[in-house]
């Protein structure tokens, strides 16, 4: 009985919490929208070319178009962009944006760690044709590629990741305990920077020794072509970003997702420390009070 009830109660609070980063995430993932490259509309017009005559190739450089589609589309959208802004930060221990996305969004909860990464590489496995809806979660992060063709988790990278989850302070309702516990803010900033450097710095001891012993596997691709750089995926400057505002399903979601965002802000953001005008409204308790002069014999 109490392995069901702490089995509910974590479904009920982490699970929630879970699933709207994830509804975050999706939208930051797909929006805004941009223009594929011109390598898409060529890989296209090749595989409408020879689709009598080959119609295997033709769907094999159909598949490959849409993973490349895929790719340019998340690495410019919100995501992408502020993955590329963390990817510094976590480069040294291995980590390209995409899991630079997934260890910050694990500092919600480490158990957003997989299904961020899900979002975010979960449609990238295009070049396996139908066997990809039959692949797990695990079978498409561990043949993850990066654009220019290495693993996204490496030996090296996995172990530094592993160490790092093990030591850091990946859970925000914890701080928010130690904050409400302590009597300050400053002790749960303290916790915070104190774990995270700890794990960080043997994350990266763990990732030195690793590449050292093991050789990262650099994995072919698909065809004789070279993969792009990462580079390449990044959108020009005059490239237009533009939002579907005249569908319907567009706002539906950005509703959807506005909603999650403001259950994790209410759900990890303290209400002294947010605007007045967004500090939720305490409800109170009526109370009355009848006060009698007596009957006139004494009594009251």
């Amino acid at each position: 009985i109490t392995m069901y009830a702490r089995g509910l109660m974590f479904l009920k609070k982490a699970g929630t919490v879970i699933l709207a980063i994830c509804i975050v995430l999706w939208w930051l993932g797909a929006y805004p929208h941009v223009q594929p490259p011109a390598e898409v509309a060529a890989l296209r017009e090749q595989a409408a070319a020879v689709q009598t005559a080959q119609p295997e190739q033709a769907e094999e450089l159909t598949l490959k178009a849409d993973r490349m589609e895929h790719q340019h589309q998340a690495a410019n959208s919100f995501l992408g962009h502020a993955g590329r802004i963390a990817q510094p930060i976590f480069a040294p221990l291995g980590c390209d944006w995409q899991g630079s996305i997934g260890v910050l969004a694990s500092f919600a909860a480490r158990e957003g760690f997989v299904g961020t990464l899900a979002v975010l590489i979960g449609g990238d496995e295009l070049d396996a044709g139908e066997a990809a809806a039959d692949q797990g979660v695990r079978e498409q992060l561990a043949s993850a590629q990066r654009a220019d063709g290495t693993a996204v988790f490496s030996t090296p990278t996995a172990w530094s990741l592993l160490v790092f989850f093990v030591l850091a302070m990946q859970c925000l309702p914890t701080l928010v305990v130690t904050a409400r516990e302590a009597g300050a803010s400053k002790w749960a900033f303290v916790q915070l920077a104190w774990m995270s450097g700890v794990a960080y710095v043997a994350a990266l001891i763990a990732y030195t020794i690793a590449s050292a012993m093991t050789c990262t596997t650099r994995l072919a691709p698909s065809t004789d072509t070279p993969a792009p750089h990462h580079d390449s995926f990044r959108a020009p400057r005059d490239t237009p970003m533009s939002f579907p505002i005249h569908d319907w399903q567009f706002w539906v979601v950005t509703l959807i997702a506005l909603a999650a965002a403001w259950y994790l802000v209410r759900k990890f953001i303290p209400s002294r420390m947010l605007p007045r005008i967004l500090r939720p409204r305490k409800k109170g308790k009526s109370v009355s009070l009848t006060i009698s002069a007596g009957d006139g014999k004494g009594k009251p």
